[in-house]
């Protein structure tokens, strides 16, 4: 998320951000904390639902805290993460319950991220086979 300062400000510690200064928030090195994350890069598909156990109001795909602010915070939180996490899962569902996928070559693995300016994208070029699952 990059965004830039539309009016100087200063914080109360005296830290000031001048008008049009570019501030950033570091998901990706926070998600790929160990302090955060055990294991940070291994894949885990039940990493949250243990976080969950542990607190289950603060993981869910669209909680707000000082750990998941990709839909903001506070009174400036989106109002339509709900129905954006909601559209997200169907279509997920929709895809794994309907299609068979694989790499197009054999053996292959996740390829690296792409970075552009602040972002980071899955490659958007490597070829992926799908086809109907036979119901």
């Amino acid at each position: 998320m990059l965004r830039s300062a539309r009016v100087p400000f200063t914080f109360k510690d005296g830290f000031h951000i001048p008008r049009e200064t570019p501030i950033c928030f570091p998901f990706l090195a926070y998600n790929l904390d160990p302090d955060n994350y055990e294991e940070p890069l291994k894949f885990d598909p039940g990493r949250f639902l243990r976080k969950r156990e542990v607190d289950p109001e603060k993981t869910h795909f669209a909680s707000t805290s000082e750990d998941q602010i990709y839909f903001g915070g506070g009174a400036h939180a989106c109002p339509g993460r709900f129905f954006a996490a909601d559209e997200i899962k169907i279509i997920i569902i929709h895809i794994l319950d309907r299609y068979e996928l694989k790499w197009a070559n054999e053996g292959d693995t996740r390829p690296p991220d792409l970075f552009f300016d602040a972002a980071t994208f899955p490659a958007i070029m490597t070829d992926v086979l799908y086809r109907s699952k036979q119901v």
